[in-house]
């Protein structure tokens, strides 16, 4: 039996969203469902913009298979060959969620789960390079 490893680091957002699109982030079922709000998701990128620190997400790396995982905000995560290690999120589901669903444009509704998806709405953010702010999209 392989020792647990801790390892630490920054990504950048790009290698996260492209991490989730090919099945190598995936959410456990046991985690809540996403609750954040517009508001929340506007403050959390308004420190991404800034360079502030974000905080941290915990990834458990395992090729154990889950019996259930969940969606990231709504929508649809690939499955990934079965010998391909995945990373559960453990810590930062909400930050790493409202993330994909802000900048991937790969992203796909997952109808399978929908009494647990958020209004996506609320992901229809813009820059705005005047006020150099991120604005919630005009209705």
């Amino acid at each position: 039996m392989r020792a647990p490893e801790l390892s630490t680091g920054a990504e950048k957002i790009d290698r996260i969203i492209s991490r989730i699109n090919s099945g190598d982030i995936r959410i456990p079922a046991f985690q809540r469902a996403y609750v954040w709000k517009q508001n929340q998701i506007l403050d959390l990128l308004d420190s991404v913009i800034k360079n502030y620190p974000i905080g941290s997400v915990l990834l458990w790396s395992t090729t154990e298979r889950l019996n259930h995982t969940r969606n990231i905000a709504g929508y649809k995560i690939p499955d990934n060959a079965d010998e391909y290690p995945v990373n559960y999120v453990l810590d930062g589901q909400q930050r790493i969620s409202s993330i994909y669903a802000t900048f991937s444009d790969k992203t796909q509704q997952d109808p399978a789960t929908a009494s647990y998806n958020p209004n996506l709405n609320i992901f229809e953010i813009y820059y705005n390079f005047s006020s150099k702010k991120f604005i919630p999209k005009l209705k």
